[in-house]
């Protein structure tokens, strides 16, 4: 093989990988005709651009038929501007998955392999990171400077710039002798490790030397990648990397094993903590299905990486007095969102502590989602135009891919019937909401009163499906979410199916009620009618889009 083809080889490999990875993020998933572009740009891109025009673009890659009239329609252009969009939110929140991003320049239509300093040159400067040294012409040619091969690029773990690594916290030692400088340092690197977001380590394991159901011997390529982002999405832990200087170091083993080469490849997921203590066990069936399987472990892996999952109860057991930290405040909000006056408290102590951290954002807009509550029990309309909206607004100053406050956004906007306006709004919030079960669960039941295409459809409820399928001992807040979302997408089985998963024998308040109210109204005949105006009150707290409420009380009113 001569060097130029040997050369393209490598680039179309490296190409490919990036792309696989790039379509398991939401922002694609939730987006076919964007990711059929992608993929088509990929392919011609690997073949050499030879006939790559706005009419190839339209007929070839997004379908339009061969009378299609581009002098008229821009629809190719569009596209391929809000692909180069996607392109840009993708990389700024994650790193490639090698050394080189995908991108497409202003002004033209074909897919490259460049570094971040040449792509994404903005990224930079708010992610804090140092430009890569890379000649010119190597980054335009899109040849990394080493092959990379598809296995190995596969399960490569990228950096997450929302959190710094715990073990990297920076302190000052002061002018003291070396001996109490290693006493100091050990002293304040366990304080760093209690005040900061633990660690994680990804271990894949198994041979992967089956047949899915596409005849493909692949399937442990994209269960590691599917679990590398999923991981990468939590708000309470960081993914390591698996070779930084801290690898062993970890402070959780979280362990897929798809076992030895079997034609049903169930996979094991374990978490253990630093000193090998077991702390979650589950097997995932393998259901002659490639994309329930891996929409399952991803659901498995959500249950420890959520605000309120395993990780997070674990930590937050460690934090005995008050939070100490953004992080500490975070998880201890996140697990008494509950308790009412208390959480109100804890939200004012943190907000006056930490007002401008990236975690403020959340804690912003759950004070504004409480504000809304009361003016809803007060007899109020849900507006932008209430003193709430200044705190959501304040919340996506901060940071405005938060999941939370473009959730609540997301809410307020569709209460107001704005759809259109409110999809920008949702899109965020499922993007970076992946490991969040309570806001995913509640944004299903808000977006269920908008109109949607049938993909699109489809998608959101198998990851329904899956997510309470993974979450067998939900909590009051996302058991109530989880009914209203099966009951607003017309799902009575899963409605039925969730339902008993938490019986409150004596509600004693209003969240409590409310999935006492929702339950028995699922599962006994005639118990809505008898208590509908209280319930019809109640789901009004939780849902704010008319046409959700609506498919909820039809639903329930034919139990």
């Amino acid at each position: 093989m001569d060097e130029p083809q040997k050369n393209s080889d490598v680039m179309g490999a490296a190409l490919r990988v990036e792309v696989d990875a790039i379509l398991v993020d939401p922002l694609f998933t939730r987006a076919p005709i964007q990711s059929k572009l992608l993929l088509f740009l990929c392919e011609q891109a690997i073949e050499g651009d030879k006939n790559l025009t706005q009419y190839a673009i339209a007929v070839d890659g997004l379908g339009k038929p061969e009378n299609y009239d581009l002098q008229n329609d821009s629809y190719p252009r569009v596209q391929v501007s809000r692909l180069r969009s996607n392109l840009a939110n993708y990389y700024s929140r994650n790193e490639p998955v090698a050394e080189h991003c995908a991108y497409i320049r202003q002004g033209d239509y074909r897919l490259r392999l460049g570094s971040r300093k040449m792509a994404y040159p903005d990224s930079l400067q708010s992610k804090g990171a140092k430009p890569e040294s890379i000649e010119p012409s190597q980054a335009e040619s899109g040849t990394p400077s080493q092959p990379v091969p598809a296995q190995l690029a596969a399960v490569e773990t990228r950096k997450k710039p929302f959190f710094a690594n715990r073990h990297f916290l920076a302190f000052g030692a002061g002018a003291i002798s070396l001996a109490a400088l290693g006493v100091l340092v050990g002293a304040q690197t366990q304080r760093a490790k209690a005040l900061a977001p633990p660690s994680i380590e990804l271990k894949l394991t198994g041979t992967g030397e089956f047949s899915d159901a596409s005849g493909s011997n692949d399937l442990l390529t994209r269960v590691a990648r599917v679990s590398r982002n999923q991981l990468n999405q939590s708000f309470v832990s960081n993914l390591a990397a698996p070779q930084s200087d801290s690898s062993g170091d970890e402070d959780y083993i979280v362990t897929v094993d798809l076992g030895q080469g079997v034609s049903r490849p169930d996979a094991q997921v374990t978490l253990r903590a630093s000193d090998d203590t077991l702390l979650y066990s589950e097997t995932v069936a393998y259901r002659d299905d490639d994309s329930v399987f891996l929409t399952d472990i991803s659901a498995s892996l959500v249950f420890l990486i959520a605000p309120n999952g395993v990780i997070a109860k674990n930590e937050l057991a460690q934090v005995s007095e008050e939070p100490q930290s953004p992080y500490q405040c975070f998880i201890s909000i996140e697990n008494s969102r509950t308790r009412g006056i208390e959480t109100a408290n804890l939200l004012d102590f943190c907000i006056d502590k930490f007002p401008k951290d990236r975690f403020a954002s959340f804690w912003y807009a759950r004070k504004a989602y409480m504000m809304y509550q009361s003016e809803i029990l007060g007899g109020k309309e849900v507006t932008r135009s209430a003193d709430a909206w200044k705190y959501v607004t304040r919340a996506l100053a901060i940071d405005e891919h938060n999941a939370f406050a473009n959730f609540v956004a997301t809410k307020v906007t569709v209460a107001e019937g704005a759809c259109d306006s409110a999809r920008g709004y949702i899109a965020k919030a499922k993007e970076r909401g992946t490991s969040y079960p309570t806001l995913l669960s509640a944004a299903e039941t808000e977006a269920s009163g908008c109109p949607t295409d049938d993909a699109e459809q489809t998608t959101e409820h198998k990851q329904l499906n899956a997510l309470i399928a993974r979450n067998p001992a939900p909590d009051g807040l996302l058991h109530t979410n989880m009914m209203l979302a099966a009951l607003a997408i017309e799902r009575r089985d899963l409605a039925v199916e969730v339902a008993d998963r938490l019986i409150i024998s004596e509600p004693d308040s209003t969240l409590e009620r409310t999935s006492t109210l929702l339950r028995r109204s699922i599962q006994e005949p005639g118990f809505y009618r008898k208590n509908e105006e209280e319930i019809r009150d109640l789901v009004a707290l939780f849902v704010w889009n008319k046409g959700a409420k609506d498919k909820i009380h039809r639903q329930l009113r034919q139990t």
